[in-house]
């Protein structure tokens, strides 16, 4: 019997998957005794439409569990189905474009040896295989803070102070530590006990993508658990590279969790209130101006990482980097020199988009400046995992 279990959804993402396989074989880690921990995987395939078997089934040579699903249940439910597979106490749930690297693993089961009162563990994460931007921490889904991002897309003073206060809740997960208590911990990857997260679902099915690990965390903090960040962990989330080919799909699903997710805790009113907004904010979305709070400074196209001088004497500052021009969700990192030059292997893992950079100063109270560009060169496949440990050494 295994010590730690982890489920995998595959959807058109083998490459991904495999690499994910190779990053948890070589974790180490004990059992709650002490002894070596043993590590049960467990890959489900959720109806990909592209034949994934070329990719997954080498990987039963690997000792995997390769489970081929004939209808595609969603995130929850394939999550679900994994768990009819699951032998040991401990379950991690884990997207299979997430790479851990050496002991992520064991920093959070010791996190949650050493606390009974936790229900789940997750590690710190980061955007790219550079180590260089940190993943924002997700936020507890509320009306307040849907409404405060609403009234930010239409008026420009909202909009900014909107951002910063998102900026500033981030920067404690940004800063130094080794563990932090959090109201919510991210669906891309983390621990629990199998027997609490059979009793719990794991997930909601009525969830089709996005807001089912909000779910999952305020069921838990409701029923008196600690939900813990080890900030020791470093793992990466390529974010989005399984969604990214169906993504208008993929966001229609995003609007119809998030409006499920008011409907099944907050009530009718609060639904209703959600519902009436994000049906404005979509509609009218190409005709607000209130996102553009902040005009940046248009570096147009590049196909190399721009080198900025970073504005003001004081340091560090934090640099944020996004897609989205109001600054809602942004990866992040502590910068301590005068210039910003992002590092080549951080630039190559960016997909062809126009990005949105800017600085702030140390406590995320003032925009010292703000750029954007469109970069022309496609996103490059990243370092395999064995490449990105012998880099860390």
């Amino acid at each position: 019997m295994a010590d730690l279990s982890v489920i995998t959804v595959n959807y058109n993402s083998g490459w991904f998957c495999s690499n994910l396989v190779d990053s948890l074989l070589d974790q180490e880690f004990e059992s709650m005794t002490g002894a070596p921990g043993e590590i049960e995987i467990i890959v489900l395939d959720n109806a990909s439409p592209d034949d994934q078997h070329h990719m997954l089934d080498p990987l039963k040579q690997k000792g995997v569990k390769v489970v081929y699903s004939d209808r595609n249940t969603g995130y929850s439910g394939g999550n679900n189905e994994g768990m009819e597979h699951v032998t040991s106490d401990w379950v991690m749930i884990c997207n299979p474009d997430v790479v851990l690297m050496p002991d992520s693993i064991r920093m959070m089961l010791n996190a949650l040896y050493s606390d009974s009162s936790a229900g789940m563990a997750g590690p710190r994460g980061w955007l790219d295989p550079g180590f260089h931007f940190l993943l924002p921490p997700v936020e507890s889904v509320r009306l307040s803070s849907h409404l405060f991002e609403c009234a930010g897309r239409v008026f420009k003073s909202i909009g900014r102070s909107y951002s910063l206060h998102r900026s500033r809740n981030a920067l404690p997960f940004w800063s130094g530590g080794t563990l932090q208590e959090s109201g919510m911990i991210s669906g891309y990857c983390f621990i629990m006990q199998t027997a609490l997260a059979r009793r719990l679902g794991p997930f909601d099915t009525g969830f089709p993508f996005y807001y089912e690990d909000n779910d999952i965390c305020l069921r838990l903090r409701r029923a008196g658990s600690k939900l813990l960040f080890v900030k020791g962990t470093r793992v990466i989330h390529f974010y989005n590279k399984s969604a990214g080919p169906v993504f208008d799909e993929v966001l229609e699903k995003y609007y119809r969790s998030k409006s499920y997710f008011f409907k099944k805790h907050y009530g009718a009113l609060r639904h209703f209130i959600y519902r009436k907004s994000a049906e404005y904010i979509k509609k009218n979305i190409d005709k607000l101006k209130g996102y553009e709070y902040e005009r940046p400074h248009d570096l147009g196209e590049l196909s190399t990482p721009p080198v900025l001088e970073v504005p003001g004497k004081r340091r560090p500052n934090v640099v944020e980097i996004t897609l989205d021009p109001a600054f809602v969700l942004a990866a992040g990192r502590i910068h301590d020199e005068e210039v910003y030059k992002m590092p080549d292997l951080t630039w190559s893992a960016l997909d062809a988009n126009t990005w949105y950079l800017r600085i702030l100063d140390e406590k995320c109270r003032k925009i010292l400046g703000s750029w954007k560009w469109k970069k022309t060169a496609p996103a490059v496949l990243p370092p395999a995992y064995g490449e990105l440990k012998e880099m860390m050494q």
